[in-house]
């Protein structure tokens, strides 16, 4: 998984692809386990795609951490927000970004992981944490069933 190692530029880059959040019913849930997912589906920077399952809860954590943490979001470039737009009703690819946390408190991550969404309608950041982002990839790794099915139209295009 060498991929996923966290690497942190210093100079502030444009925010790539936006990612759709699909929720996704857990097929073989055990005890315990959340009922659904949120599937997300990433390009790393050194270009390997993978799937990624989040619970709510850290879909939210995310959404707030972005929130209290703007300095540490990358610009979006006006025009890709413009013309981004979803072209088959399928899944799109999205970009995730390692950005420095700024402002980092001893108890606070020193980097996070940045991926441009469309949730429930709206456009927004999230900021995971390295650990959180390893939870869902091993989460998607472990349960290919909950996974949904990409078009090959959408795997094209992307």
């Amino acid at each position: 998984m060498a991929e996923t190692m966290i690497s942190v530029t210093k100079k502030k880059v444009l925010a790539k692809r936006i990612v759709d959040v699909v929720k996704t019913k857990n097929q073989e849930r055990k005890f315990g386990a959340a009922v659904e997912y949120n599937h997300l589906r990433v390009q790393f920077p050194k270009g390997a795609e993978r799937h990624l399952l989040f619970t709510d809860f850290i879909i939210k954590r995310a959404i707030e951490r972005a929130k209290k943490n703007p300095e540490d979001l990358p610009r979006v470039s006006w025009l890709r927000d413009i013309i981004e737009s979803k072209i088959v009703d399928s899944q799109r690819l999205g970009d995730i970004q390692f950005v420095k946390n700024e402002l980092a408190v001893p108890a606070a991550a020193a980097n996070y992981n940045f991926i441009r969404v469309e949730y429930q309608g709206d456009k927004m950041p999230l900021l995971f944490t390295d650990n959180e982002i390893l939870v869902a990839l091993k989460r998607a790794n472990d349960n290919p069933e909950d996974l949904p099915r990409v078009s090959w139209l959408r795997d094209i295009l992307d």
